[in-house]
Parts: structure tokens; C-alpha cells; sequence
């Protein structure tokens, strides 16, 4: 397979833009992922202290002050291939935190991540649990 046409729809434009078309749900027989979301929203005050110049005095620093909305959502993942589900799994809302010091603390960072990193790895549900140690079947040697 040559490198150029190895690139994923959702990442960047098809090199032949009519390979790739929308078709109804009932008009296809190929698998369709489907995400519902669930939002919530809170205000969230939030402040950020900056120098002007590097060295700057305490009395030279800046300190903006702001409201926003902070988001969260719950999903639901449902792959389907002619009316049957193959495969569903549900993303609990991540829980409100007081305080939040990056982007990456934040719930739509961390429920999006989950659902990336599942549709990067195939879909598929964890492995069931490994046998417990020190039991193993008992081969028979000929």
C-alpha cells in the first residue's frame, strides 16, 4: 500500500474526493459510528497573573479576572451494520473538580481522549482479566 493512500478519512481530505461519499443509514451495508453527547455547563471563574517585561517587580505584574462556562459531557458510542449493533460503550461525565490548572484536567479533555483513544485502537472492549498467578493448565507432554 503506497503512503498516500494510507491516510484516515477524518484527518485530512481524500486525495480522490469521490472515494469518499455519505450514504443513509439504511442505504449502506458498511458499519456507521454513531455518538450521542449529553452536555452540562457551569460558570467557572478563572485568573491569570502576567509580566509585562521578563524581571518585572510584583507591582508591575497584571492580574486578568474572567467568568466562562466550563463543559462536560456523557457519550454514547454505538457502531452498527444493517440495524444490529456490534459494538456500544458508554463515557460516563467526568466529575466537576474546584479547580482545574491545565486544559488536560478538564472533563471535555479527558472524555474526548477516551473516545479517541477507543476509536484509534479499533473498537474493541478490554481483555477479560488474566488467570490468577501461580495457576496454569497442566500440559501433557508425548
Amino acid at each position: 500500500m503506497k503512503t498516500t493512500e494510507r491516510h484516515l478519512p477524518w484527518m485530512a481530505p481524500p486525495f480522490r474526493a469521490k472515494a469518499v461519499t455519505l450514504a443513509r443509514v439504511n442505504g449502506t451495508n458498511l458499519a456507521c459510528l454513531h455518538l450521542s453527547l449529553k452536555w452540562a455547563g457551569r460558570a467557572y471563574g478563572g485568573a491569570v497573573q502576567y509580566s509585562r517585561r521578563p524581571g518585572s517587580l510584583p507591582g508591575e505584574r497584571v492580574m486578568v479576572e474572567g467568568q466562562r462556562k466550563l463543559w462536560a459531557f456523557a457519550a454514547v458510542m454505538r457502531l452498527t451494520r444493517d440495524g444490529q449493533t456490534l459494538f456500544e460503550k458508554t463515557y460516563p461525565r467526568e466529575e466537576w473538580q474546584k479547580t482545574y490548572i491545565t486544559i488536560y484536567d478538564q472533563p471535555v479533555w479527558k472524555t474526548s481522549q477516551a473516545i479517541l483513544q477507543d476509536i484509534a485502537t479499533g473498537l474493541r472492549f478490554k481483555p477479560a482479566p488474566a488467570a490468577e498467578p501461580g495457576k496454569t493448565k497442566l500440559r501433557q507432554h508425548s
